[in-house]
This record gives C-alpha cells, structure tokens and sequence, in this order.
C-alpha cells in the first residue's frame, strides 16, 4: 500500500481483490487502502470464500496457521476487541465500522468445489454453500454493515480472473 501510494498519490478509486484464501484479508486490507487514500472510493471484491463460517475453531486454524492475529490492524473502531472479532465474515464487519464508505463485495459460487471440500473437512455440510453465504452476509448486515454478493451457478472455485465472469448471468443479472 505504501508503494502505491508513492506511485498513485491522487488516486480517486481504489480497488482491493482477491481470490480463494487471498480474499479472506481484502475487507482488511480495504479499510488499510482508505487510511492510505482517505479521499478515494475503496471497493473490495472477495472472490471465492464467503461460504467459511466466523466459528471459533476456524478462527483459531486460521489465526495459529496464518499468524493472522500479528496483522490486525488497530483501528479506534475495533479497540479492544479480541482477535477472535476477525472471523472470515467478521473482517466484513471490522472493515464497514472502520469506514463506512468501503463498498464491500463478495462473489461465489453455489457449488464451489473448493468451499464444500474445506467446510466438510472442519464438520459442515459441504453440500449447502448457499446458507452458509446467506448466513455469513446476515451476520455482517446485523452489525450495520452492507455487503453486497453475487452467487453464481456451477462448481468454479473464484470466478473473478475467468472468462466465465463475464458470460455467466443469474436471473439477468451479470
């Protein structure tokens, strides 16, 4: 983000992505890129892994195999929370109190190979990817956040970087 900033001072719109585990940090780093670019609009695009639940176990797995909990930033919004706040949906959550403006996007599929392997290795359904999605974007918007999300059909693990982004419609809607 420094060398972006070096590079792109005046940048009016900013765009963090990322696809499969490299999109679990983008609402994080989304609310990084605003206290880089204050006055520019910051959208994030989380490809590929809004079906993981924000249970204390995953956290755990996650925060013990990524070291995650060194890299939490310290917002005023989230002061004093415990790392166990920064669950994959959570970070959704952290993100849209620390700058409200962030437009925060997800994209899935409904049956991503990838997603039901993983949830039915930590002892969920692998076979529902749907509610889980719907149950995570409930959680953040019960915390007075917006997400906005699009479920595509079929079994692609991130869709983002694929031809198929472009060609793939639900009900109309690109």
């Amino acid at each position: 983000l420094a060398a972006a900033a070096s590079v792109f001072p005046a940048a009016t719109q900013v765009v963090v992505a990322g696809g499969s585990a490299g999109s679990a940090a983008t609402p994080m780093y989304g609310g990084l890129a605003h206290d880089v670019f204050p006055t520019a609009k910051v959208t994030v695009i989380a490809d590929g892994s809004g079906a993981y639940p924000g249970t204390p176990a995953i956290t755990s797995a996650i925060t013990a195999l990524w070291g995650t909990s060194t890299a939490i930033p310290r917002w005023p919004e989230s002061a004093g929370e415990p790392a166990s706040a920064w669950t994959l949906p959570g970070t959704f959550v952290q993100a849209g109190k620390h700058d409200p403006s962030i437009t925060l996007a997800s994209i899935n599929t409904a049956y991503d190979e990838t997603q039901q392997r993983f949830v039915s290795l930590v002892g969920f359904p692998g076979d529902d990817l749907m509610t889980m999605i719907d149950e995570n974007n409930t959680f953040v918007e019960d915390h007075g956040v917006t997400i906005h999300s699009w479920v595509g059909p079929g079994t692609l693990h991130t869709i983002l970087t694929r031809p198929q982004f472009y060609d793939v419609k639900v009900d109309g809607t690109s």
